[in-house]
């Protein structure tokens, strides 16, 4: 019996030191760069419950996946490397906080290293792939505990970018938002938006009824609540909604300009025409207005001559001397947007086309 005992003491005792020197074999691998061997050491001491037991362990297998993650080809190779890490990460500091400023630090060391690469990979259009790191530098943040701010601002460029690229995973991103307080008016404009652009109007409906109830007079959300029903062309419901954006926001020259473009979708010229007029009225500088005024007026103006060449004789003169007047007075209004719009070249060759169709050849070659 003694010796049974001696024997299995022996065995354990083995077992016991050879679980600690894979935790030594995965820490100088891992010190010296060898991620994926030292993934191999730490694998290996997991079947010892006596080394999972220990927050050194914890603490050795998030910096290996850790170190993985920032490795552009082991990372591929371990897609899952982020949140592995994190949840070691998580475990150790489950055990005991002996090692809580190293892993903390570790954290926000990646961090940064991740928020970098995401920004360039943005810069160059790689949206879904900036998307994924915004996503993991957000967890960081929360795991963290930082300021819902910070990580709200991560969240949200995640979701910017996976909206980019129609994927799924930014309705995640931007609830995540909401629930932080952090840009919600502009997330649940994002999400109405993406719903409606997959034909999701259950969920497109909901999201505009949550808005309502935190926003209810907000403009932008009451905007993208009528380009709903104008897509779905549930068209009966979209003038009520201008009408209590008026009446909460009266002098509101926006709101007029926006009327204006909805009218425009509804094929109603002449209300459309009526909303820009009114919006330059409460603000002469709203350069948009002026420029989809006279933009109407040019269509109006081009389709007066055009009729004019279907007729003969007096009617004919008629018609064209009032062509004319039609164009010098659209002439005086391209002059504006001109100063509005200094770099628009295509502003400029409307304005000489007034020039030439009002009898003033000489001011279009001026303005060549």
């Amino acid at each position: 019996m003694k010796k049974t005992l001696i024997l299995f003491a022996t065995i354990l005792t083995t077992f016991v030191a050879f679980a600690q020197s894979e935790l030594t074999n995965a820490f100088n691998a891992n010190k010296e760069g060898n991620f994926e061997e030292a993934l191999n050491f730490i694998n290996q001491a997991s079947s010892n419950p006596k080394a999972t037991a220990k927050e050194k362990y914890w603490r050795f297998r998030g910096d290996i996946y850790m170190n993985i993650a920032t490795d552009s080809v082991l990372s591929m190779k371990y897609p899952n490397c982020f949140s592995e890490a994190m949840s070691s990460y998580k475990q150790c500091l489950a055990i005991s906080e002996d090692y809580k400023e190293e892993v903390l630090a570790r954290m926000w060391t990646y961090r940064g290293t991740q928020f970098n690469k995401a920004i360039k990979l943005y810069e160059n259009k790689n949206f879904d792939a900036a998307g994924y790191l915004f996503k993991e530098t957000s967890e960081i943040c929360s795991t963290l505990k930082l300021q819902d701010s910070i990580v709200g601002g991560d969240l949200f460029n995640s979701g910017k970018c996976f909206l980019a690229t129609k994927n799924p995973l930014c309705v995640d991103a931007f609830l995540g938002c909401v629930k932080l307080k952090y840009n919600s008016v502009i997330c649940y404009s994002f999400l109405i938006n993406y719903y409606t652009d997959n034909s999701d109007n259950e969920n497109a409906l909901k999201t505009i009824s949550l808005a309502r109830a935190e926003f209810p007079n907000d403009v932008n959300l009451l905007i993208t609540e009528a380009n709903y029903y104008i897509t779905t062309k549930d068209f009966a419901k979209v003038n009520p909604l201008f009408k209590d954006l008026i009446k909460a926001n009266p002098g509101d020259d926006i709101i007029y300009y926006q009327w204006g473009i909805v009218y425009e979708k509804l094929d109603s010229i002449d209300k459309s025409m009526e909303c820009y007029e009114k919006a330059l009225s409460l603000n002469p500088k709203n350069r948009d207005a002026h420029y989809n005024k006279c933009r109407l007026k040019l269509f109006d103006a081009r389709d007066f001559a055009r009729d004019c060449d279907n007729l003969r004789g007096d009617p004919f003169v008629k018609c064209m001397a009032e062509s004319k007047v039609k164009f010098a007075q659209l002439s005086d209004d391209y002059v504006l947007l001109c100063q509005m719009f200094p770099e628009d070249q295509q502003i400029k060759k409307i304005l000489q086309e007034c020039y030439r169709k009002s009898g003033q050849p000489e001011k279009a070659t001026e303005l060549k």
